[in-house]
């Protein structure tokens, strides 16, 4: 039975900050991660994520699975069929900035490429992103000292200038 999946990892390169909130739907348009950051480098088994079944493991670390119980199996998932997309940012790192521009051991310098998500996921993604955005920020705000005292009552929420919580 199998306890932990291995994926390989394609590195995506982050180079640069996002926008610290929502402006409005064209500037979304523009930073969606997905579209905005398609330069890779990978698939590697460096640094691999994996998928666990808790149930089935004795003790984590941060990539793998250092202890597993009696019977359960690694399952190495192969890069042709499945890969973890991993941003890693160019910038704030504290091992360095230049990650993507280092050789490896043998001295072989990371290929880059451009890799985007295939067109129908990305439509997809992109719809659900902006139904999840407009959900949040496409609200009429109300004036809470407007909503009748008997609905308030009603809610069973205290007011927060006399009581913090309410008592159900």
């Amino acid at each position: 039975m199998e306890g932990k999946a291995c994926l390989n990892v394609v590195s995506v390169i982050k180079d640069e900050d996002y926008p610290e909130k929502f402006v409005n739907l064209e500037t979304l348009e523009k930073e969606m991660i997905f579209k905005k950051y398609n330069k890779t480098i990978g698939p590697s088994w460096q640094g691999q994520k994996v998928v666990v079944r808790p149930e089935k493991i004795g003790i984590m670390s941060i990539h793998s699975a250092v202890a597993k119980y009696p019977g359960i199996r690694t399952l190495q998932l192969e890069p042709q069929k499945v890969v973890v997309r991993h941003l890693r940012s160019t910038k704030y790192r504290i091992f360095g900035s230049d990650w993507h521009k280092k050789a490896d051991e043998n001295g072989n310098l990371p290929v880059i490429q451009n890799t985007p998500l295939p067109q129908k996921f990305s439509e997809s993604l992109h719809k659900a992103i902006v139904r999840r955005v407009l959900h949040v920020y496409d609200r009429i705000p109300v004036n809470c000292s407007l909503i009748p005292k008997e609905l308030q009552k009603m809610l069973n929420h205290p007011d927060p200038f006399k009581e913090m919580w309410p008592r159900f």
